[in-house]
């Protein structure tokens, strides 16, 4: 399919063997997973693509260390596996980082404690590398001293500093466009991808026996208003933070299972650069309550990336519809106070901090409150909740033959659940023994071979590139730089960065544009490229995008000014 014909008269009234409704990672995975197993797939949702939880991600990819104080080895060995295929199915999204844990007393804390922990760690999840290239192999850990640990974080506290730990964990270059991979994926596999289009309610049948079934899916063109319907075989429901509410979209009459409704209202902060090289965890004044083997205090985690730093996770109970999610200015000067305790640096402040950004995870019980109606404390959850709705009975009410509900808690897993809820579609569809492929099959741009002989073809074919350029494109793009290059070549306008400090070309830009399913500047600058995400490029970097931008969509200047006035609303805070 192309994304660029986005046209939703073309879907009325058709039969699609399932809807997946939701277009975040979690539910770009579903339709990608059920494309490549041959069934045709519907994906509406109602922003744009990733455009909620899903960039919120932290930009980690975690291999499951964090299980193992919770002695989950089930969810360490996920962990760890979903890691290793994401190196070799997105490699160019995917890159190895150290993460530096420093370590003090003598206690849970200590260099001891932590060298076993680590060592157990590789133990179990000991075929994290298998069939991973050379680039993205994972060093085992090691122990530093306390002097090697204050060259790396001089702000972290020397008191009691006995040593540290390095071990080895991925960051994701650009999760945003990570999520639209699996999305142009899905669509190359044969799926449509529909955004901007929202869910508006279900039509039933009585059939057999007390159970129903959906026939239709009504929807809502939320860019011409238009209203339709489209007929299902199965509906999965992948809307992340808003499940519960397309759940309700049901009829009364219907079992509802328990999906999220309370959740953890997580953000993280961008800011200049005082971590080099490694990300380094420090000491929060929260207390993670559900870990049996307890460090004591949960740690944030600050990590170097495109010239910047990030650090995260805040993390605060959120109750209210997901609509009203809002990051305020009390929430990052709150947040700011704990970072300045954490580490002695004079970074965090509120002038320092370049872009704010976050999402909803939810969370297993509601969180103790203080008299103030915050949290005190939030425990995420930290298993998927994938729920066949054939299997929920209740007095009085029917079960649901043809509807699945899958909530991820974890960016990392996204092709786990899609592989699990997958297999449950396929089932219900008779067709049982329809393989799962996406283990095995290279994202869009994944396919880039070996990463220093693709850099040299590119370098070889656009000699005016520089080597940072050149990698720069590789770890957005793939195998689809060279594409990015040619614009270059081809229209010397979009040949240099856009904003003083930033590193994105104007002929990314471009490229999103005809790529396709964009609809609004903000699309692009936040969500397609990473114009956006390390704070406001500058008005004029603004104007400059949508010039571009407006060129390859036919927007007149009313439409640009209108365009660049809705993605100012993305950087204001409060």
């Amino acid at each position: 399919m192309n994304l660029q014909a986005r046209d939703t008269v073309a879907v009325s009234d058709e039969l699609f063997d399932v809807i997946v409704i939701g277009g975040g990672i979690n539910g770009a995975a579903v339709a990608w997973d059920l494309s490549l197993r041959g069934y045709r797939t519907l994906l509406v949702e109602k922003a744009d693509f990733g455009s909620a939880a899903s960039a919120g991600c932290f930009k980690i990819a975690h291999g499951g260390l964090r299980y193992l104080q919770h002695l989950d080895l089930p969810r360490l060995w996920e962990s760890a596996n979903e890691q290793r295929i994401l190196r070799q199915i997105a490699p160019h999204f995917i890159h190895p980082l150290p993460f530096l844990i420093p370590c003090y007393g003598r206690g849970m804390k200590s260099r001891a404690v932590l060298d076993f922990a680590l060592s157990l760690y590789e133990l179990l999840a000991c075929k994290r590398n298998k069939s991973v290239d050379r680039y993205h192999m994972l060093a085992s850990h090691a122990v530093i001293s306390s002097e090697h640990c204050l060259r790396i974080a001089p702000g972290i506290t020397p008191y009691k500093l006995r040593a540290g730990v390095v071990y080895y964990d991925c960051q994701i270059s650009n999760c945003e466009r990570l999520t639209y991979s699996v999305i142009r994926s899905a669509a190359d596999a044969g799926a449509c991808m529909l955004n901007y289009v929202e869910a508006t309610g279900f039509e039933t049948r009585q059939a057999g026996g007390a159970a129903k079934a959906i026939d239709a899916v009504r929807l809502r063109d939320l860019l011409s208003g238009r209203e339709f319907r489209v007929r299902a075989k199965i509906v999965v429901n992948a809307a992340g933070p808003w499940a519960a509410n397309v759940q309700d979209l049901l009829g009364a009459d219907v079992v509802r299972a328990v999906l999220p409704r309370h959740f953890s209202k997580g953000f993280q902060l961008v800011l200049p650069q005082f971590i080099a090289q490694h990300a380094v965890a420090l000491e929060s004044r929260y207390r993670e309550k559900a870990a049996l083997i307890s460090r004591g205090s949960r740690s944030y985690f600050c990590h170097p990336w495109r010239g910047r730093t990030l650090i995260g996770t805040s993390d605060e109970y959120f109750s209210a519809h997901p609509d009203n999610y809002r990051i305020t200015k009390d929430e990052i000067l709150t947040f700011l106070k704990d970072l300045r305790e954490a580490y002695r640096d004079d970074v965090f402040v509120s002038g320092n901090v370049r872009f704010v950004f976050g999402g909803l995870r939810p969370v297993a019980v509601p969180a103790a409150r203080n008299g103030a109606g915050t949290a005190k404390e939030t425990e995420v959850l930290t298993r998927d909740l994938i729920i066949d709705h054939q299997s929920l009975t209740g007095p009085g009410k029917h079960g649901l033959l043809n509807f699945v509900s899958a909530v991820g808690v974890k960016y990392t897993t996204f092709r786990a659940l899609a592989e699990k809820t997958g297999d449950i579609v396929a089932r219900k569809l008779g067709g049982c023994t329809v393989p799962c492929r996406t283990a095995s099959s290279p994202l869009y741009g994944g396919d880039i071979g070996d990463y220093e002989s693709y850099l040299r073809e590119v370098l070889n074919g656009y000699p005016f590139l520089t080597t940072d350029a050149v990698r720069h494109l590789i770890m957005n793009y793939g195998s689809k730089a060279g594409a990015v290059a040619q614009i270059m070549h081809e229209e010397p306008d979009c040949a240099s960065v856009l904003s003083a400090g930033g590193d994105v070309y104007g002929a990314e830009l471009a490229f999103a544009a005809r790529e396709g399913s964009v609809c609004h500047l903000d699309d692009v600058v936040l969500r397609r490229t990473g114009l956006g995400t390390l704070g406001h490029p500058g008005a004029d970097a603004l104007k400059k995008a949508a010039t571009i931008v407006g060129r390859e969509l036919s927007w007149d200047a009313a439409r640009q000014a209108e365009e660049i006035e809705r993605t100012e609303t993305f950087f204001r805070i409060g």
